[in-house]
């Protein structure tokens, strides 16, 4: 199905629901407990949407969705640890 929805979006050459979908896959993904499928489609969004704007929206819709990870106690899952690592070193200059 994720196939299908790309493919009409790039149809629809929609660039806001576009880099906005990763964030919506994220979240599907944690709900269905996958997490390493969760933090790919967050460092997806991540990617996509700091290289159109450095919105503090973005930022707050990766720390509320981390949040929900360490709700869930997933903060030791191998994935999420190398998720904020790779974060820290892209943002630490």
């Amino acid at each position: 199905m994720q196939e299908e929805i790309e493919k009409q979006i790039k149809q629809d050459n929609n660039n806001y629901l576009d880099s906005w979908i990763p964030l919506d896959y994220a979240q599907a993904y944690l709900i269905m407990n996958e997490i390493e499928a969760s933090m790919m489609a967050l460092y997806d969004f991540y990617e996509r949407m700091t290289r159109q704007l450095q919105s503090p929206l973005v930022f707050t819709k990766i720390n509320t969705h981390m949040l929900k990870l360490a709700e869930k106690g997933y903060d030791d899952v191998k994935a999420v640890r190398e998720f904020k690592e790779r974060l820290y070193e892209q943002n630490r200059g």
